[in-house]
């Protein structure tokens, strides 16, 4: 198969192709030419009333000595909180709880006592047994 042949086959007829070829070309010169309203529009003269230079406006600084203590701020938002690790905590024996060991989100350790059963029922099972 020639080129001709092909570029006809992918682009069709010459009729359609330049129409294609100067909508593209219309669409990409009038997006350049709104940028270039926009960004002369956004590019005012520093003179203009209402548009502060910022490298002449004098911000005031207070020194203060330096103290250990918190800064006191607080950001609020909406969000999710997630765990790095969790863990699923199964019985092995049944009975009625009487204290607990440790604080929710406090650190433990393996083999650390973390609740502790009424011992009753296990004492009763191993009686009768």
């Amino acid at each position: 198969m020639d080129f001709n042949r092909w570029w006809r086959t992918i682009h069709g007829t010459g009729a359609r192709w330049w129409l294609w070829t100067i909508s593209a070309t219309v669409i990409v010169c009038l997006a350049l030419g709104g940028y270039a309203v926009l960004a002369k529009v956004a590019r005012a003269p520093a003179g203009t009333p209402g548009r502060i230079d910022p490298r002449s406006v004098s911000i005031p600084v207070a020194a203060a000595p330096a103290r250990i203590g918190d800064m006191g701020v607080y950001l609020t938002g909406l969000g999710t909180a997630t765990a790095l690790k969790t863990v699923t905590v199964r019985t092995q024996v049944a009975g009625q709880l009487v204290t607990v060991a440790f604080k929710e989100g406090q650190r433990v350790r393996a083999a650390e006592l973390l609740a502790q059963i009424d011992p009753c029922r296990r004492m009763a099972r191993l009686g009768s047994g």
